[in-house]
């Protein structure tokens, strides 16, 4: 991957071996494949942080279903847990999903998290027992979003200076807004 701090030495070896000042045809490329990852991988973050932070804010409209169609003689304070246990669940996890990605790698967390949020959301279409609601819509989506988030609201410092990385960082955590 083409970081912000790979970019220099990219550049560095480039002029190195040629005798220039990385001002070639080669250097201009680097340059330009940077310049569109980072805004990819932008992009890409902010709508992760949409999604992960999105489900679980949006929890009411999913509650208002299960009280009125799936669960009407279930009362609504053993419904509303399952939303707060799905958001506390991404922040909770994240000194463990942290490490995962920063020792596996952020394509693989993003990969792992991105399989279990969408198993978790299949699993919940299907469920009829609220046991099953919990443990998908629950556990298995905080566990999903936990793995994603982080990975998401880092990313920017790899493609970001210290100049602009705050603003980037705003972009990205501006998705769950």
């Amino acid at each position: 991957m083409l970081t912000h701090a790979n970019l220099r030495t990219h550049l560095a070896v480039f002029s190195d071996n040629n005798g220039n000042d990385g001002a070639g045809v080669n250097a201009v490329t680097i340059r330009s494949t940077f310049r569109t990852n980072k805004w990819l991988a932008l992009g890409a973050a902010s709508s992760t942080i949409f999604v992960v932070v999105g489900l679980p804010n949006s929890f009411g409209v999913f509650q208002s279903y299960y009280e009125s169609e799936l669960f009407p003689s279930v009362r609504s304070s053993q419904i509303t847990p399952m939303g707060s246990t799905s958001s506390s669940f991404y922040m909770i996890l994240g000194a463990l999903t942290g490490r995962f990605a920063d020792t596996m790698g952020y394509q693989t967390s993003m990969v792992v998290g991105n399989v279990l949020v969408a198993g978790a959301l299949s699993a919940a279409s299907v469920s009829g027992e609220l046991y099953q609601l919990y443990l998908s819509q629950g556990v298995m989506s905080g566990l999903g979003s936990s793995f994603v988030y982080h990975p998401a609201v880092t990313i920017s410092g790899q493609y970001f200076g210290p100049r602009h990385h705050a603003l980037a960082n705003g972009v990205i955590l501006s998705g769950g807004a």
